[in-house]
């Protein structure tokens, strides 16, 4: 995940949040194994923060990183 990453969260067919996520800025974090969400935003549905922390937690747990 070398390149900062964008999920986004969608109410239907309206963009209701997104999130970024990438390698740690911290150099000691950057092992390889981290991936860090450095951007979130959202117009304040209910529960799209969360489901964004999700998404990105799981596309980064498929790519192969441990924390």
């Amino acid at each position: 995940m070398g390149v900062p990453r964008l999920v986004a969260c969608y109410d239907g067919e309206r963009l209701c949040g997104v999130a970024i996520a990438g390698q740690p800025v911290a150099r000691k974090l950057d092992d390889g194994l981290t991936v860090e969400i450095r951007r979130v935003c959202t117009d304040g549905t209910k529960n799209a923060c969360s489901i964004l922390y999700g998404a990105c937690a799981r596309v980064a747990r498929d790519m192969g990183y441990k924390k």
